[in-house]
This record gives structure tokens, C-alpha cells and sequence, in this order.
């Protein structure tokens, strides 16, 4: 994303063209061309610090870790 910090990367390599997340001081971003463009991922998510991402394949889910705000949950696509 650009003029936002990138403090944590996820990559979810299930499919044919990859899906990258980037937690940032302003919430979870996405791409799914390599990075060309992002747009903000996770309804419900706070627009806050997150400091972590982890995918959890098996469960089809992005989990952010937020600065003071929790972690989150977010169920991913199966397309």
C-alpha cells in the first residue's frame, strides 16, 4: 500500500495467482497481482496497528494481530 508502513506480510499460496496481506498502521491490505494495487481487506477489522498475520490454510483464515486492539479472526476465500 503506498504511504503506509508495512509492519507484518502474509502470503496465501492456495491458488494459481497468490494473494499477498500486508498489516500495516492502517489495517490489512490486500493484493492479488504481486502488489501492482491494494485495497483494504477484513470487514469488522479496525483500522488500527497490526503487527502480526498468520494464515491458517486448514481453516480458510487470516489472523491479525492488533497493537491494543485484540486479534482477529478473518475467514478467507475459497474461491
Amino acid at each position: 500500500p503506498i504511504n503506509l508502513e508495512i509492519l507484518s506480510l502474509a502470503v496465501d499460496w492456495r491458488f494459481r495467482h497468490s494473494t499477498l496481506y500486508a498489516g500495516t498502521d492502517r489495517g490489512v491490505f490486500f493484493s492479488t497481482d504481486l502488489g501492482m494495487n491494494w485495497a483494504l481487506f477484513g470487514q469488522g477489522l479496525p483500522r488500527t496497528v497490526v503487527r502480526g498475520l498468520q494464515i491458517l490454510p486448514r481453516y480458510r483464515k487470516l489472523v491479525a494481530a492488533t497493537f491494543g486492539r485484540g486479534i482477529y479472526q478473518i475467514p478467507l476465500s475459497r474461491r
